[in-house]
């Protein structure tokens, strides 16, 4: 029927006749149907509309059937039953059709629904009250030299059906109220839950050709050519990087080269000390986590070092993300003291004001992913390269 003003809202009508004469007229003919030697029939009882429908039909056509109704106990509710005292006075016909009132706590719904679930039925406490009271039911019957006579003539089995009415996802709260933290399987890595919570995102992470073309190392007049192919890799934000010109006063191939394999290491080529102008702003950050060590080794011209060693010492070397997650808490923990109160606030203070992207590296790349995530959480346009330095000196040198 339409409900007042709305004509197309529709009154489910549970609490008429047309409740209990649908299950009389689909649900018990369908499980008959399925298993015509039912011997028992059990559901919880909510408005009673399934119990006293399904049960009619179903006594209808054999009269030896049991049906056993499951209920609430009273003040211990489970969601959707009823307890039976609220139920007794409803106007469908089930007296003649009830043969049983079983009571079910809700611990016990709530249990039996999770066992349920790990079994492969995934079904709310609703449908785990329903599964107990059955099984109660037939304890009973076992005990009191009732069971046979439900078994079936040929098979000595006794087949019986039980409803599941709802799905568990909506009362997950409930399970660990009702339930102690022993019958809950132990989280493993649990460790992670306090750590390394922000985003991860494969855009973030530079292929190291990108990355050394962001570093105009590899600037030419058809490496601009090449930036559209390399977008997706960048941000939401469509990072957006200022090239940088280098004027080689010796001119040639070889002089571009001879720059290229000895700026990165902090000096410049004997002869070309004048060779690269630096922009009057910075297009982008790089912040290397990398040992003091390895950082003189080799480094990018302007890179701020902030090494984790003095926090965390081996930390940049590389850390397993997916396999070893003490290490990953230990790594994220010292990042995040490090991008708090370290030397490289200022840097990552300033080029998030200014909105220039922050290029982080470490060894393979692992340690960077991490803080690039972090970053990402904070507001800073971070990047990190595949591979970390290993990668990228290859990139770098294969010009």
């Amino acid at each position: 029927m339409s409900v007042g003003a709305l004509p197309m809202a529709m009154a489910l009508s549970i609490l008429t006749r047309q409740n209990w004469k649908s299950h009389e007229r689909w649900t018990g003919p369908q499980i008959l149907s399925q298993l015509p030697e039912i011997k028992v029939f059990c559901t919880t009882v909510g408005t009673g509309g399934c119990i006293t429908g399904t049960g009619k039909y179903l006594k209808s056509q054999n009269p030896s059937i049991q049906v056993v109704g499951v209920f609430n106990v009273f003040g211990d509710p489970t969601p959707g039953p009823r307890h039976f005292y609220g139920f007794q006075t409803c106007g469908f016909p089930w007296k003649g059709t009830v043969d049983v009132q079983q009571e079910v706590s809700s611990a016990d719904a709530y249990r039996m629904s999770m066992r349920l679930s790990r079994e492969g039925i995934i079904a709310g406490p609703s449908s785990g009250e329903a599964l107990q009271g059955l099984l109660d039911y037939i304890a009973e019957a076992k005990s009191g030299g009732k069971l046979q006579s439900l078994a079936d003539d040929a098979t000595g089995e006794v087949s019986c059906v039980f409803t599941c009415s709802d799905l568990p996802y909506q009362y997950l709260d409930g399970y660990f109220q009702k339930l102690a933290n022993d019958e809950f399987s132990p989280i493993e890595n649990e460790i992670l839950l306090s750590c390394d919570q922000d985003r991860h995102d494969e855009r973030w992470i530079l292929d190291p050709r990108r990355a050394a073309d962001m570093l105009n190392t590899r600037r030419t007049s058809d490496a601009r050519k090449e930036d559209e192919a390399y977008d997706t890799q960048l941000s939401e934000k469509s990072v957006s990087v200022q090239s940088r010109t280098s004027r080689i006063k010796s001119g040639g191939k070889a002089g571009f080269t001879g720059w290229i394999k000895t700026c990165f290491k902090g000096v410049e080529p004997q002869g070309q000390g004048n060779s690269l102008q630096k922009p009057k702003d910075e297009s982008l950050v790089v912040l290397d986590l990398r040992s003091a060590q390895e950082f003189s080794n080799r480094h990018i011209e302007g890179a701020h070092r902030v090494s984790l060693d003095a926090l965390c010492p081996g930390a940049a070397a590389g850390v397993d993300l997916f396999g070893d997650a003490d290490a990953v808490h230990r790594v994220w923990t010292n990042l995040q003291m490090l991008f708090k109160d370290g030397p490289a606030v200022g840097v990552l203070e300033r080029a998030k004001s200014r909105g220039v992207p922050v290029l982080v590296l470490c060894y393979n790349g692992e340690v960077s992913r991490l803080a690039t995530s972090l970053l990402r959480g904070k507001g800073v346009e971070a990047l990190s390269v595949r591979g970390g330095a290993d990668e990228l000196w290859k990139a770098l040198d294969g010009c």
